[in-house]
């Protein structure tokens, strides 16, 4: 007598991987190849030329007004975290004189770059996607095509290349912005004189930490960039797949974001470790 199919062990396991795993393995592999695709395109495009600088300029223009507003506020909260930390328990343990110490490594060794990275990828990588997007569904990227117009070379590459300059100038900007709104704000709550902040606030901080995490904000703004134009470029028909597209490219780059801080951060690591050694 054949037994039914519900009473199979591993019947629920089917069911989840024709109803949910099947299609999202099969929407990813999609991805991937959108992404694999368009990192070459972006090359190739990048190496034939011409170099679209006007292009460009408007878009590393573009970014900077789209993004300052969120850096600073970002700075502002990253001073307001980092001082709570640092002012709180540096007063509780007696260890007034270093919090400006703590502060200011706290700030160029992590959380500035990757505070600066995680909003630059919210608002600045989904508005790429959604552009792209938008731009395909109304088929303007097919006309450019028709009209003889590189997609890639004057869509993708002036994004990128204004993205990877953009966040190590907003990098740089939230050191300032983080440090100075902590000593505005432990001045105001604690007293504190600009005098005992920063008198030791650089001492432990070498200008090799401040080259790195440049370096990483360099990287991870050309991957953000990339990624949320190739997710753009993904097959969109409708409302529907490109707030999916949008979806995708805010988890993707999140995730690309926090795994290059730290591969680069333990290779810098490595690498000063060796050195002194």
């Amino acid at each position: 007598m054949s037994s039914s199919p519900f009473s199979s062990g591993d019947f629920l396991d089917k069911l989840v991987t024709e109803i949910y795993l099947g299609p999202m393995a099969s929407e990813w592999k999609a991805v991937r190849s959108t992404l694999i695709r368009t990192w070459g395109d972006f090359f190739r495009a990048l190496a034939v030329g011409p170099f679209p600088w006007r292009e460009t300029g408007r878009q590393f223009v573009r970014v900077i007004n789209d993004g300052w507003v969120t850096v600073v506020a970002g700075s502002v909260v990253q001073g307001i975290f980092v001082m709570w930390l640092a002012g709180y328990y540096g007063k509780m343990f007696g260890a007034y004189i270093w919090v400006g110490s703590v502060t200011a490594y706290a700030v160029f060794r992590e959380f500035a770059v990757l505070m600066t990275s995680v909003l630059f990828a919210g608002r600045i990588g989904t508005a790429f996607t959604v552009e792209i997007g938008s731009m395909q569904m109304s088929e303007q990227i097919a006309a450019m095509s028709l009209m003889n117009v590189d997609p890639q070379l004057y869509l993708t590459v002036p994004r990128v290349v204004a993205s990877l300059i953009a966040l190590p100038i907003f990098t740089a900007f939230s050191f300032g912005i983080a440090i100075l709104s902590s000593w505005l704000l432990m001045a105001f709550f604690w007293d504190m004189s600009a005098q005992i902040f920063f008198q030791n606030a650089f001492m432990f901080t070498p200008a090799t930490l401040l080259t790195n995490s440049l370096i990483r904000a360099f990287v991870i703004g050309f991957t953000v960039a990339l990624n949320a134009v190739a997710l753009g470029f993904h097959r969109c028909a409708g409302a529907e797949d490109l707030g999916r597209s949008t979806t995708k490219s805010i988890v993707l780059n999140l995730f690309s974001v926090l795994l290059i801080d730290l591969l680069l951060g333990i290779l810098f690591t490595t690498l000063s470790s060796g050195l002194r050694g």
